[in-house]
C-alpha cells in the first residue's frame, strides 16, 4: 500500500524565523491536510492489522492497539560522520553527549508515521475535551513549538504539541525501551493537565 508523506505545496522557513503570516499559512493547510492523513492513517493500519485489532476510533484506549502496530514499523539508519559533525557543531556543549547517544536518522516512511501518529494523537485530545483546538503560538520565538502547529485550550493555558512527543516516543522504540501502553500512558499525562 502506497503511504505519502505531508508536504506543503509551498517553501516553507525554519519555524523560529517564520512570520505570522507565514505560520498563518502554514497552519491554515495543515488544518486542512488532517482528514486526508487520518484517513490515510486508518487505511494502512486497517490494511496491514490483525483482523481482530482494535479500529482507530479516536478513544485514548486506541492509542495502545496503534502503538503497539507502529512499534515493529520503526525504521532508522545511521547518520554519516559528516552529518553528526555539522549537527554536533550547531549543538551546545552540554546537548552533545545526550546527542550522540542517538546517532540515527528515521526513515522518511518512519518520519511519515510519527507526523499522522501526532495528529492522531492531538485528534484524541480534541474528541475527549472539546474546549481544545488545533492552533499556533507566534510568541515567545524561544518557544519549542512556537509557530507549529499543537492543541491549545483558546485561553492558551495548555499547549501540546502532540507530533514532537511522538518523535521523542520514537526515540524510545530505539532504545528498546517502550510498550505496547507508552502512547496511552502519555495521554494519561498530559490530560492531568486539564
Amino acid at each position: 500500500m502506497d503511504y505519502y508523506a505531508m508536504e506543503p505545496p509551498f517553501e516553507i522557513s525554519e519555524f523560529e524565523v517564520m512570520t505570522k503570516k507565514e505560520a498563518q499559512q502554514h497552519f491554515d493547510w495543515f488544518v486542512s491536510q488532517i482528514p486526508d492523513r487520518l484517513s490515510q492513517l486508518k487505511a494502512l493500519y486497517a490494511w496491514s492489522s490483525e483482523n481482530d485489532a482494535l479500529p482507530l476510533d479516536g478513544s485514548p484506549e486506541s492509542l495502545i492497539a496503534l502503538w503497539e502496530w507502529f512499534i515493529p514499523l520503526v525504521e532508522a539508519e545511521p547518520k554519516s560522520y559528516e552529518q553528526i559533525a555539522k549537527e554536533l557543531a550547531q549543538l551546545p556543549e552540554w546537548v552533545q553527549e545526550a546527542y550522540l547517544e542517538n546517532p540515527y536518522e528515521f526513515t522518511l516512511s518512519t518520519h511519515s508515521l510519527i507526523n499522522d501518529i501526532g495528529i492522531y494523537f492531538g485528534e484524541v485530545f480534541l474528541k475527549e475535551f472539546p474546549e481544545l483546538e488545533w492552533g499556533f503560538v507566534t510568541k515567545p520565538k524561544s518557544l519549542v513549538h512556537v509557530n507549529r502547529p499543537i492543541v491549545i485550550l483558546k485561553d492558551a493555558s495548555f499547549e501540546l504539541e502532540p507530533r514532537q512527543l511522538i518523535y521523542t516516543l520514537t526515540l524510545e522504540v530505539l532504545k528498546d525501551e517502550t510498550k505496547k501502553e507508552t502512547l496511552r500512558e502519555l495521554y494519561e499525562f498530559w490530560r492531568e493537565y486539564l
